[in-house]
């Protein structure tokens, strides 16, 4: 994680009595990457590798990532698993998205 979000995650993870909540990526609590869960009615399920409408497709974690990593800051050097590069990486999601059924 770059430093500057060091101590904004040991806030984060420092915070509550729910330990559910205590891993983040700096910015988010990881338990709260899935989807809505307080006060939703909305349903979230394990992405299998067919996208279902209707719900929210969790995808997991990107461990060794931070917030920024994934948003392009301070570079865009960061390789998920399985891709090239980061904008392949949101190629891929683009693509994933404009295959679903309207």
């Amino acid at each position: 994680m770059i430093f500057l979000l060091y101590s904004l995650a040991a806030f984060i993870g420092g915070r509550g009595s729910d330990p559910n909540w205590w891993p983040n990526d700096g910015i988010v609590s990881t338990c709260s990457m899935d989807g809505p869960s307080l006060g939703s009615a909305d349903g979230i399920r394990e992405y299998d590798g067919v996208p279902r409408a209707g719900v929210w497709n969790f995808m997991g974690v990107l461990h060794s990532f931070d917030h920024l990593d994934l948003i392009g800051l301070p570079s865009a050097r960061a390789r998920p698993p399985g891709y090239a590069s980061l904008p392949q990486f949101y190629a891929a999601i683009a693509g994933l998205l404009a295959g679903l059924p309207p």
